[in-house]
């Protein structure tokens, strides 16, 4: 068996393809999630689940500004700040459950359409994230990539990291601090990301890094 893909090898259109693969499979979920559900926990700490979804979206919008950075050249700051970000969120989160799913479906699609005709110079032009750290606009795709397919299991609505693209595990699994667990790729990941031991046989006796 050859080595296993990493998402960030991979090329730009396969890239696209996972995110897209994601948003269906966020959106399957979120179909099958009445509306009342929308006001049930979600698996982070003091969202609910409607939280999660006004995130997914306001994200999409988000990296949209970056791979506007990029294209133009004029700096254009992912969120104006982190209060405003926190702020976002909080306000969308209370729109119907109607008005957040066509948001969600409708940023995801901005978001695509932009990179769909981004020239491939472009790509590599230096963008600056909520962080503060310097990446190419290439990032925005392993950006959102993670905000999908995590954030489609903190719905709690039995979406699992064994459903992951193994690309999407694997980048995961390099990203993630050195950890002595050991275990099944969706398992160690679900851990390590603070999701739980849902995916493990056996839950360890110590935390999870702290990394995301």
């Amino acid at each position: 068996m050859g080595p296993q893909p990493l998402f960030n090898d991979l090329e730009i259109t396969d890239r696209l393809s996972i995110v897209a693969d994601g948003q269906t499979w966020l959106t399957g979920y979120l179909d099958a999630l009445g509306d009342d559900g929308f006001d049930g926990p979600s698996l982070l700490p003091d969202w609910k689940r409607r939280h999660v979804i006004a995130h997914i979206g306001y994200n999409a919008r988000g990296l949209g500004r970056l791979v506007d950075w990029a294209t133009t050249g004029i700096e254009t700051p992912m969120y104006p700040s982190a209060q405003a970000r926190a702020t976002e969120i909080d306000e969308g989160a209370q729109a119907s459950p109607c008005v957040l799913r066509e948001f969600v479906a409708a940023s995801a699609a901005e978001l695509t359409a932009k990179w769909r005709v981004l020239p491939w110079e472009a790509w590599q032009a230096t963008v600056r994230v909520v962080s503060g750290a310097e990446v190419p606009a290439s990032a925005t795709l392993w950006m959102r990539a993670k905000e999908v397919w995590i954030h489609t299991v903190d719905l709690g609505t039995g979406a699992t990291f064994a459903e992951f693209p193994r690309a999407v595990l694997n980048q995961l699994l390099t990203d993630i601090p050195e950890t002595p667990l050991t275990g099944p790729a969706a398992g160690v990941v679900r851990w390590a990301t603070g999701r739980g031991a849902d995916e493990l046989e056996t839950a360890p006796d110590f935390d999870p890094p702290a990394w995301m």
